[in-house]
């Protein structure tokens, strides 16, 4: 008579670790921090700063994405000034660019 006593706790507590086991196990892949929009402009900045241009552009064009204005008006720079762009990129997309940049009162 102990044994199943002792057996029926065992079972007990091996499907309460279990049940604990699962709930705390992280489902799917790993989650890999974003960098916000304010850092990727920053990083656009050193980049452009330090003379490497299609870098910049791209840290620029990141932050953009994410609706950050600062990025986006000197993305538009870029295009305007043809700094880290493609030769015969036109200024449309520049100054689409820079219009969403620019605040709406």
């Amino acid at each position: 008579m102990p044994w199943r006593i002792i057996a029926g706790s065992a079972i007990i507590l091996g499907v309460i670790i279990v049940a604990v086991f699962v709930a705390v196990w992280p489902s799917g892949p790993p989650v890999t921090p974003q960098p916000d929009a304010s850092a990727m402009y920053s990083a656009g900045e050193i980049f452009y700063n330090a003379g490497d241009y299609a870098m910049a552009r791209g840290w620029y064009e990141k932050a953009a994405a994410q609706g950050d204005t600062n990025a986006m008006t000197a993305f538009g720079k870029r295009y305007q000034d043809g700094r880290g762009v493609p030769r015969g990129t036109t200024l449309r997309r520049a100054s689409g660019t820079r219009r969403r940049a620019t605040p709406r009162h």
